[in-house]
């Protein structure tokens, strides 16, 4: 039994080193990644994304199961909510598809089916949380602002 815990912290934090990996090329994606932006309380995703990796990877070397699977239902709940609001606005961001698959991922690795309502309250919660706080935009940034000033030319008549 030893072994697979040993086994299940080693891919913890490999995963969460890949998803960290993600995150920071997201912020480098010029592609669909660009007409999909998001804050939370005023901080980018991005950035809480990298927080959360964070908390995640201290919580596995302290190998405290327990808040690691909080973390992971709540996070399980909010990658429900952003993959549902991608899905809505027909835009698809691949690096946030492929950070939720690792998400799901080591949900599953670290799965306690002793916890169900634990697990399901912190899903409900994540998804609740985002769902009252996001703030999020999917067209490009530069779409938002309005030209106010635009000077009109007069259409050319011929005869």
């Amino acid at each position: 039994m030893k072994w697979l815990l040993n086994k299940r912290f080693a891919a913890n934090i490999i995963l969460l080193i890949i998803g960290a990996g993600i995150v920071f090329f997201y912020t480098l994606c010029g592609d669909s990644c660009a007409y999909l932006q998001g804050t939370i309380f005023g901080i980018e995703l991005q950035y809480l994304g990298i927080v959360y990796v964070v908390i995640l990877i201290f919580f596995n070397i302290l190998k405290n199961g327990l808040i690691v699977l909080v973390l992971l239902s709540a996070g399980i709940g909010v990658e429900v909510f952003l993959i549902g609001y991608q899905v809505m606005n027909s835009t698809y961001c691949s690096y946030c598809l492929v950070f939720a698959a690792l998400i799901f991922f080591q949900f599953i690795l670290n799965l306690d089916w002793s916890r169900k309502l634990l697990i399901l309250v912190f899903m409900v919660l994540g998804f609740f949380c985002f769902f009252i706080f996001f703030e999020g935009s999917a067209f490009p940034v530069y779409s938002r602002t309005i030209n106010l000033f635009v000077q009109t030319v007069p259409a050319i008549k011929t005869v």
